[in-house]
């Protein structure tokens, strides 16, 4: 009964969720709701961020070169080429899904903190490339990209035609996560992150997995950085989603956030997001400091992310022993008998 009301919790706050979504829009000046594009754009990032090191535990610092490849194929295409918008996008998200699946060969035998140099030497990378072909890409100087713009005869504004565009990606992707956790694909994924030895024992083929894996999560941050381009309208190698900051903050989103598929990514965003600014205006000597403290202080609150802060669980005096990645299965505990050991899977969308 209680697992029951759980579920229907779960669901009523999914729904309120998105229907807050979807109103924010319509009571917010067109500054604001630019401001609230911008964190949905990064909430996808996240989200697919999230998809490699949520079920396989591996973590890469190198996601801001593939969201910057999708900003800039869509961008220069779109601007050199006349390609229509939808195709530019189309072809930037996959793009950097190629790219990732490339780069995905690597993780086959470098796992761990030497993968995550690796990535973080990938992101270091691209802003010099990018600067190398300034005639196309702009350089420092960056690339002005036209912005979608509402259909004809639409009602809404060009800031809030923007806004829903992203929000129904955003949404899209969420639901496609969630039944991919729910399939057998993600039961193999959360196996071979868990332990790669014993998932291999039962048939888990893990190369072409890690290969998967990889290329979704960077096929969806491309996307990210297709949806950049076209509604912020400016990109340049200098733009911090671009370098290795984006992918800090990307990473640093995914931990705040925590392991609910939609409600993660978004307060991980919105946090890292608006934070540091806020911050930066109050108090700009001690923002860095300031900033630390308070990302300190609400992983000693929530180590399992902010989407799953309860306020019973803010004076608990214990900790889990390994802190858990955001998608992580929970096991139930083992039977004393020679029974069979089961497990639950306890991720939720929101």
């Amino acid at each position: 009964m209680s697992e029951s009301r759980s579920v229907r919790a779960a669901q009523a706050g999914n729904a309120a969720l998105v229907l807050a979504l979807v109103l924010v829009p319509l009571f917010f000046e067109p500054f604001r709701v630019t401001q609230f594009t911008q964190i949905l754009v990064v909430a996808i990032a996240v989200a697919g961020l999230n998809l490699l090191t949520g079920f396989t535990g591996q973590v890469s610092v190198g996601h801001s070169a593939f969201f910057g490849i999708g900003a800039y194929v869509t961008g220069v295409l779109i601007v050199h080429a006349a390609v229509p918008m939808t195709a530019a996008i189309i072809a930037g998200t996959l793009s950097g899904g190629i790219a990732g699946a490339l780069f995905g060969v690597p993780s086959l035998r470098i796992k761990g903190t030497h993968l995550a140099i690796v990535t973080l030497v990938l992101a270091a990378s691209l802003p010099a490339v990018l600067s190398t072909f300034s005639e196309i890409t702009g350089g420092t100087e960056g690339l002005r990209v036209p912005r979608i713009t509402p259909p004809r005869g639409s009602f809404l504004a060009a800031d809030q035609t923007r806004y829903y565009v992203v929000l129904g990606v955003l949404l899209l992707i969420v639901l496609g996560v969630f039944m991919l956790d729910r399939s057998r694909t993600g039961r193999a994924l959360r196996a071979l992150g868990d332990n790669e030895i014993a998932a291999v024992t039962y048939g888990v083929r893990p190369m072409r997995l890690r290969i998967g894996v990889f290329a979704a999560s960077s096929t969806i941050t491309a996307l990210a950085g297709a949806l950049f381009a076209v509604t912020s309208g400016f990109i340049s190698s200098t733009t911090s989603y671009m370098t290795i900051v984006g992918s800090i903050v990307f990473l640093t989103a995914l931990v705040i956030g925590g392991r609910a598929l939609l409600a993660g990514p978004l307060a991980g965003a919105a946090i890292a997001e608006l934070l540091p600014a806020q911050i930066s205006r109050q108090s700009p000597e001690w923002a860095n400091f300031a900033y630390g403290a308070i990302l300190i202080a609400l992983l000693l609150l929530a180590p399992e992310g902010i989407s799953s802060l309860r306020p019973r669980r803010w004076l608990s005096r214990t900790a889990p022993d390994v802190l858990p990645t955001p998608l992580q299965q929970e096991e139930a505990p083992h039977d004393t008998d020679n029974t069979h050991d089961q497990a639950t899977s306890t991720t939720h969308i929101g």
